[in-house]
């Protein structure tokens, strides 16, 4: 009894217990998924948050990538127009072929170089595949002339073979010439081809060697006196004086440098951002052909009426001139073509009379044979009258064509007038006989819906 008792007792506790312990865990249970829950939440927003953030350093680094605003009057211009940048181009020397005195004498030049810098600068080398369409057209353009003279040549050699007087030694000579270009033309035309297979190599590159300096708005001791334009005007006679100051520098180590262009800026800038499609397009290209343009643009109003301005004060200035030299020729202050040539011809006659009065042949030899030549001289000039008379018919029946031409488009456009007129004429008539009809039915259908019986209104 007293056992039965005690293991009820502990049948008991061991349930109480049990139930306790279970309670707790599922209350644990519960509250690890209400957590995971709110973890699961939390996460949520976390990675929207992230993508949030994610997109917009995506949008300001996009928007920062290029790291300047414009270039202008040779400038990068960063940072808000705060920095101003040039980049000086530097030509390189071949340091190993030197000897030991000039290579002696280019490191002190390049060490005083160093001491002399009042500003940062840096170094910058760009690696760019070797563009050799320049060169190749620079030596087709040559191969051209030289082909050109080798055709002159051949045509000479050509000449002199067929000419009974020709000599031995022109012959010579003129073969040596053709001989001469023949060779020069195969050598340059090998050249040419070499050029072109080089070309077709796209692994060839050239090392460009550039020294950056830049200057800082901040650097003027008061920016607020001045305007923007004044502002931009005095960084860049700054920063032009340390260019030149670096070009100086850089002479002393034999190194010759020079200032780059916008257009050389830009050259630079697109190499760099676009590495990869550098051979497919170059800058030039896109400059020429207006790649970066939005829109296409023409002229401004007033330049083409500054145009035509120009075009028609050409047209009266040759006007005048023309008309001060028909005047000056009708006043006989000048001579006309025809005159001019009339004078040619009897002074080269009476020439030709007197060598022939000068030879050693008899007095009936030389009347005869003046005698042609005057008769010649009548003939020319009869002939070139006629011409004259040929040449004026010709310009006067041009004239009355033209002129006719104008009559008849005058008359068509006479007639196109007179024909608008009578066709509106035929059509106002039509409109004005057609209203009362329009107004009588619009009466007749009025008086139906007001169902009005009148014997107008039956008659209407």
């Amino acid at each position: 009894m007293d056992i039965t008792v005690i293991g009820l007792i502990l049948i008991g506790v061991f349930g109480i217990f049990y139930a306790v312990l279970t309670w707790g865990n599922n209350k644990k249970t519960g509250g690890n998924s209400n957590n995971n829950n709110t973890n699961k939440q939390n996460n949520n927003n976390v990675n929207i948050d992230k993508k949030k953030v994610v997109t917009e350093v995506r949008r300001k680094d996009m928007f920062n990538f290029i790291e300047f605003n414009k270039i202008v009057d040779d400038m990068i211009i960063q940072e808000k127009e705060s920095k101003y940048t040039m980049v000086i181009q530097c030509k390189g020397i071949n340091y190993d072929l030197m000897s030991e005195i000039e290579q002696l004498a280019v490191e002190e030049g390049f060490i005083t170089f160093l001491n002399t810098l009042k500003s940062p600068i840096q170094l910058y080398v760009q690696a760019r595949a070797i563009n050799l369409k320049t060169s190749l057209d620079i030596y087709k353009s040559r191969v051209d002339d030289i082909n050109l003279k080798y055709n002159e040549s051949t045509d000479r050699l050509k000449k002199l073979s067929n000419d009974i007087n020709t000599t031995e030694v022109a012959m010579r000579q003129a073969t040596v010439e053709r001989e001469k270009f023949a060779n020069i033309s195969e050598y340059a035309q090998d050249i040419t081809k070499y050029i072109e297979k080089l070309s077709l190599n796209k692994h060839m590159l050239q090392r460009k060697f550039y020294v950056v300096i830049s200057y800082y708005k901040s650097e003027v001791n008061t920016t607020a006196e001045f305007s923007k334009r004044e502002l931009h005007d005095i960084c860049y006679r700054e920063l032009y004086t340390r260019a030149q100051s670096l070009i100086s520098g850089l002479q002393s180590c034999s190194v010759s440098s020079r200032v780059l262009t916008s257009n050389e800026l830009a050259e630079l800038l697109y190499i760099s951002y676009n590495r990869d499609d550098e051979k497919l397009l170059d800058i030039k290209t896109a400059l020429d052909s207006g790649f970066y343009r939005m829109y296409s643009t023409t002229k401004d109003i007033q330049e083409k009426k500054k145009d035509a301005m120009e075009k028609q004060i050409q047209e009266e200035a040759m006007n005048r001139v023309e008309q001060a030299i028909k005047t000056a020729i009708a006043s006989g202050i000048i001579k006309s073509e025809d005159e001019m040539i009339e004078e040619f011809e009897n002074t080269a006659d009476i020439e030709a009379i007197k060598i022939i009065e000068d030879t050693n042949i008899s007095d009936e030899e030389k009347k005869k044979i003046q005698q042609v030549i005057v008769d010649q001289h009548n003939k020319g000039i009869d002939d070139r009258k006629e011409e004259r008379e040929r040449v004026q018919k010709a310009k006067n029946a041009i004239k009355n064509i033209n002129e006719a031409a104008k009559k008849e488009i005058v008359q068509e456009e006479t007639n196109i007038e007179e024909n608008k007129e009578i066709t509106l004429e035929k059509n106002s008539e039509e409109l004005i006989i057609s209203k009362p009809k329009v107004i009588l039915q619009g009466e007749k259908v009025e008086n139906k819906t007001s169902n009005v019986n009148s014997s107008e209104d039956s008659i209407i």
